[in-house]
């Protein structure tokens, strides 16, 4: 894969993973291996381990060729534990400018468990007062 020292110095400021001393600690194959291993990992619940192995393979190619090449949140997102690949959220219009809900919305998304579906509905966001 061939990357300009630019894209070097984004990936290293931006993307890649560091240790709890705050030095890079991935490499940007690395990186690429991660996105894909996370992004293919869904899959599993509708497939198998073969077609699993296929696609992170086909996913990694387009990756690592450039062709392709997801948001900013997947890049650094993908494969840790916060496993956010969105930039935003997007709920009812009715949700979103409801001053009233507003407080419950937020409370709601920053303690549901990692891996926990987001607003499943309405009536499940708990009323903070």
């Amino acid at each position: 894969m061939q990357l300009s020292e630019n894209a070097h110095r984004v990936l290293q400021a931006r993307y890649l993973r560091r240790n709890a001393h705050g030095k890079v600690s991935e490499t940007p194959d690395q990186l690429f291996t991660r996105v894909a291993r996370a992004i293919v990992h869904a899959g599993l619940l509708l497939g198998n381990w073969e077609q699993s192995a296929l696609w992170e393979e086909r996913f990694y190619r387009l990756l690592t060729s450039l062709d392709f090449l997801p948001n900013s949140p997947t890049l650094m997102n993908a494969g840790t534990p916060l496993g956010q690949l969105s930039a935003c959220l997007c709920c009812p219009w009715k949700i979103a400018w409801s001053p009233s809900l507003l407080p419950s919305v937020i409370w709601r998304w920053y303690n549901v468990p990692v891996g926990a579906p987001g607003l499943a509905s309405v009536g499940s966001v708990p009323q903070v007062t």
